[in-house]
């Protein structure tokens, strides 16, 4: 039993201390003790401590009142939402990693296109939803201040050629297993995001836009210089589709790859140099992907990953033939962006569109018989085994849900499959906490349709 005596002793060290200066690393602690029913009741208190008023768990919002951790299950508390100071932490911690890490997991600089945008795709658009939470500017400057450095190691200051088109891109590039390098529209356009969304932020406040004035006019410039870079690579169909061809790999790019950069075009519009050019490409990206829906019975949307032949069958062929052929749940989370983004900025894409992609989500992931599908589709029988890939049903928070439906849904699937998110909120795919920070901004905005 906790004794009284424990909280007497450790209630004027523990609590205080963390209530003015906890970590993220105080955070994971406190919850590790917790969950291996190794805590003190100070080690609870001080964990309720540091949580924030919003949760996505409704019983995890109750213990910011009965104070009794014991109501909650204990597998359901790593998906408690910290306070924002624990946010920070974890952001400006991770993103400096990303931007600095230099061990032989990651190639030479000049070579990380794929590593930074992975990372800092998600990690600075989260740190931007959560200056619309608390309106600490600190979150602004920490995007604002990463993207510098990023622009730093763009392919045009470090003076590097790209391989296969014989000059120099201002983008990211890649370093391959065979020792090119090249670039691609997925890494732009996932690099170029938070700056598109720092710009909407700041530029619709005016004192914001007073204050980062310098900031503005330079990342205007440079997302611009990355973003048109690729205009005239794109490729068209008979039907006004227009897709990407890896420069380097010679295969066409996924849906998904293609569908991140058009979602930061659509992003960027508002501050694009060439906004009739930007339009038409959204146009035609989208065009090439909706030529690839298909309509379920079920009122939901579903796609491939790619539109060349040897990817229909989803990564590898099985003699059983039993591989979906609809696209894998953590590539169309990326996929999805594109819809999200054209949606909300009244183009391309209508209500009737992300009514059907919402309900990939609501009929289609969660099986009969409580197992996750792997795939967007109803045409496999392969369930989802990596803790890393469902993380990226966390974008699906980015789709208006006034009746709660799809938060509903995430929510029942965090409960009953919590060993599919190990570190919950923080952990596998890096979307997971950019959802939660949306989460919290709607919450803050109080209007579902602000994304």
């Amino acid at each position: 039993m906790k004794s009284l005596i424990c909280v007497v002793l450790l209630i004027s060290t523990v609590l205080p201390s963390l209530a003015y200066s906890a970590s993220y690393s105080d955070y994971r602690r406190l919850l590790k003790k917790i969950e291996s029913n190794q805590s003190l009741i100070a080690d609870d208190q001080a964990f309720i401590n540091l949580l924030g008023e919003e949760q996505f768990i409704p019983e995890i919002a109750l213990l910011k009142s009965n104070k009794n951790i014991s109501a909650v299950q204990t597998k359901w508390l790593k998906f408690a939402i910290p306070n924002d100071e624990i946010i920070y932490d974890f952001l400006e911690k991770r993103i400096t990693k990303a931007l600095e890490r230099n061990d032989d997991a990651v190639p030479p600089k000049g070579g990380r296109a794929r590593h930074y945008s992975w990372y800092w795709g998600y990690y600075g658009r989260a740190a931007i939803n959560m200056y619309s939470v608390t309106k600490k500017r600190k979150f602004l400057d920490l995007a604002s201040e990463s993207y510098a450095r990023l622009l730093e190691f763009r392919d045009d200051r470090l003076e590097l050629t790209d391989d296969r088109r014989d000059e120099i891109v201002p983008s990211w590039g890649t370093l391959y297993k065979n020792g090119l390098r090249g670039n691609e529209v997925t890494t732009a356009g996932l690099v170029s995001l938070p700056a598109c969304e720092f710009l909407q932020v700041v530029n619709n406040d005016p004192e914001l836009k007073d204050i980062y004035a310098e900031q503005i006019s330079y990342y205007v410039k440079t997302v611009n210089e990355t973003l048109s870079y690729f205009f005239d690579e794109m490729l068209y169909n008979e039907n006004n589709g227009g897709y990407f061809r890896h420069k380097l790999e010679n295969y066409l790019e996924p849906f998904n790859h293609s569908n991140i950069y058009a979602a930061a075009l659509v992003r960027c519009l508002p501050f694009s140099q060439d906004k009739v050019k930007q339009e038409s490409v959204i146009q035609a990206i989208s065009n090439y992907y909706k030529q690839a829906i298909t309509v379920l019975d079920n009122q939901s949307y579903s796609w491939p990953y790619s539109a060349e032949s040897r990817y229909s069958w989803l990564y590898f062929l099985n003699p059983n033939k039993k591989t979906p052929k609809s696209e894998a749940i953590w590539k169309a989370g990326v996929t999805i962006e594109l819809p999200i983004a054209a949606h909300h900025a009244g183009i391309v894409f209508d209500q009737n569109d992300i009514d059907h992609i919402a309900n990939v989500l609501l009929k289609n992931v969660v099986r009969d018989d409580g197992k996750l599908n792997r795939s967007i589709g109803l045409d496999g029988t392969r369930t989802v085994k990596d803790s890393s890939a469902l993380g990226f049903i966390s974008i699906w928070l980015y789709i208006p849900d006034t009746e709660e439906k799809i938060r509903t849904k995430i929510e029942n699937i965090f409960k009953q499959n919590p060993e599919k998110f190990p570190h919950g909120w923080f952990g596998g795919a890096r979307s997971m906490i950019m959802g939660m920070t949306h989460y919290l901004k709607l919450n803050a905005m109080k209007d579902s349709k602000a994304i």
